[in-house]
């Protein structure tokens, strides 16, 4: 197992050393740092912004918002994704609002909540916008998908209502939610920068971004792409660890 996640690693890290290549041959055939910068000239940026006083402000503020975002969104799903599975009217009555939130763009949404709120509580609220319907149909379909079996055995047996949740939905809601976790943590953090973009709350990595573009510093928002990637990657790894730790909860 070692040895195949060690090939997997390294064939991943000489794809990425390839295209980190082609990145070069092209910035140096373009030869204009404004279209195009050349990697050596980001990764120089990355340095230089890692090293400012005010990035640990500018990422943490962003972090901050992406996880407020993830847990008010994960918590409020679970919760009204309890309440429609147990009444049907309530998840019809959900529906439409389900519906909108899926179907309007992100950007629409970043604009309605900069006019709703201040700059610096609107990208938090478009996370928990953006995220809630995942994660509230994943778990509605979680606990819809429970064994009606064990369910039964479990009412023969006289097992109360918090074992039942304990030992029978949240492992099955923890193991649906595990599989998208990353995504969506991903896409929290995207739609929250985004609304940092238009936002431009006093410390936030989307406000950086745009700073960056006044200034027709194309190496400087490539160096803030590379350190939202970095995010992610830190996100997945986390959320592979979680998920070693479901699926052994889950087989014990």
């Amino acid at each position: 197992m070692k040895k195949y996640l060690g090939n997997k690693i390294r064939t991943k890290l000489i794809f990425t050393a390839v295209w980190v290549f082609i990145w070069y041959c092209v910035a140096e055939g373009i030869d204009n740092e404004i279209l195009l910068p050349s990697p050596l000239n980001v990764v120089n940026c990355v340095m230089q912004i890692v090293t400012t006083n005010e990035f640990v402000n500018v990422l943490f503020s962003s972090l901050e918002r992406v996880v407020l975002s993830f847990i008010v969104s994960l918590v409020l799903s679970i919760i009204i994704a309890a309440v429609s599975s147990r009444y049907n009217i309530f998840n019809d009555f959900l529906s439409p609002i389900i519906l909108i939130l899926k179907s309007i763009p992100t950007m629409a949404f970043v604009i309605i909540i900069l006019i709703w709120l201040d700059k610096n509580s609107a990208p938090f609220l478009i996370g928990v916008m953006i995220s809630f319907p995942i994660f509230y149909d994943t778990t509605l379909n979680a606990i819809k998908s429970v064994n009606k079996d064990l369910i039964n055995m479990a009412d023969i047996y006289e097992v109360g209502a918090v074992k039942k949740i304990i030992y029978i939905y949240i492992p099955s809601v923890s193991f649906a939610i595990q599989g998208i976790l990353s995504s969506t943590l991903s896409l929290i953090l995207k739609v929250v920068v985004a609304g940092e973009i238009y936002g431009q709350p006093k410390y936030g990595i989307g406000a950086s971004l745009q700073l960056e573009k006044m200034y027709l510093n194309t190496a400087g928002i490539f160096a803030w792409i590379v350190i939202i990637a970095l995010i992610s990657i830190v996100f997945t790894f986390l959320s592979n660890i979680v998920e070693r730790i479901v699926y052994r909860w889950k087989r014990e």
